[in-house]
């Protein structure tokens, strides 16, 4: 349990740590890795996403609207720009980039 003012994203990591899930059974150890999390915005911070990456742990967080992908891979995906732009009179001239 936290204070109400206290953030819930920074508990996340220690909620992972916390997780134990009983075998069918109760024989052998306790699962620690979580198949899948799903979770709201508020819990899409860089520290939490390399978190889950680094234990192996597939989520479906949406990302802020604000927030822009820093790392290969995270975030949308990067989309080529046309090497040439077509005027309104349909000739082709070669973009800047």
């Amino acid at each position: 349990m936290t204070p109400g003012q206290d953030s819930d994203t920074r508990q996340l990591v220690r909620l992972l740590d916390d997780v134990a899930v009983a075998r069918p059974g109760g024989i052998g150890r306790p699962r620690k890795r979580l198949d899948s999390l799903s979770a709201d915005k508020a819990y899409s911070s860089r520290g939490n996403r390399h978190s889950l990456r680094a234990r192996g742990i597939p989520h479906d967080i949406p990302e802020k609207d604000d927030r822009r992908p820093t790392a290969p891979g995270e975030g949308h995906a990067v989309v080529a720009r046309p090497r040439s732009v077509r005027t309104a009179t349909g000739s082709a001239t070669p973009s800047n980039g």
